[in-house]
């Protein structure tokens, strides 16, 4: 399957997914939305692939959300205006609860939803000079789509700060407070992704899937 927005590759039961559109810094726009869902959609069901790796094409991770897009979305309906978003919240859900483990691989800034992406992934490990900011207050918008997925990862507090200054931060800080899992320099970010990816795949497949249910269900207890 050819896709317009995504680059898509499996190879040694590990899934490359990376976001395509580095003209726009990998920002997403509704066929971004769309395609990263039908993938997703198709690992559900993939017995072979052990694990998944995200990442974006150029410098760039993610710039969050195109506002090209999001200008032409404020004169549609209220029910088509729902409708994108309930989309944005599905693939961010979809992310989250997929059943294979998951790396991001941040290659570059990773902004807004950007940040909802990183927040989805089990693992997320960035190079030193990856940007992250969750900015949506600066242009007068608020982080509801990703909004439970980095309260996850951040904690409450942390969140607050990051929701209300829209404050920049590098990659060594963005590990300090726990919105990566693991910040190093650029020449050493793929060897650090091979690590996790050889200790997953060491690891059974079923049990792996069990464990990511188990958390998602005592975290609502």
């Amino acid at each position: 399957h050819n896709f317009e927005t995504i680059n898509f590759e499996k190879e040694n039961r590990i899934a490359r997914i990376t976001l395509n559109r580095p003209e726009v810094h990998n920002a997403f726009n509704k066929k971004l939305i769309e395609e990263f869902l039908l993938i997703l959609k198709a690992l559900e069901k993939d017995m072979e692939t052990r694990v998944v790796i995200i990442s974006g094409e150029g410098k760039s991770f993610c710039a969050g959300a195109d506002l090209n897009w999001m200008r032409e979305i404020i004169n549609y309906s209220y029910e088509a205006n729902l409708e994108e978003s309930n989309n944005i919240s599905r693939l961010m859900h979809s992310l989250y609860s997929l059943p294979i483990p998951t790396i991001a691989r941040i290659n570059g800034a990773a902004l807004g939803g950007g940040c909802g992406f990183v927040s989805a992934c089990d693992i997320a490990i960035c190079h030193d000079d990856a940007l992250f900011s969750l900015s949506e207050v600066k242009i007068g918008l608020i982080q509801a789509c990703i909004g439970p997925f980095v309260i996850n990862r951040l904690g409450e507090s942390k969140t607050r700060e990051m929701f209300l200054t829209g404050r920049r931060i590098n990659g060594k800080e963005a590990e300090k407070i726990g919105l990566v899992n693991y910040s190093v320099p650029l020449s050493s970010l793929d060897e650090k992704i091979s690590e996790f990816v050889n200790l997953i795949i060491t690891g059974g497949k079923e049990a792996q899937k069990k464990c990511k249910e188990l958390i998602s269900t005592l975290k609502f207890m």
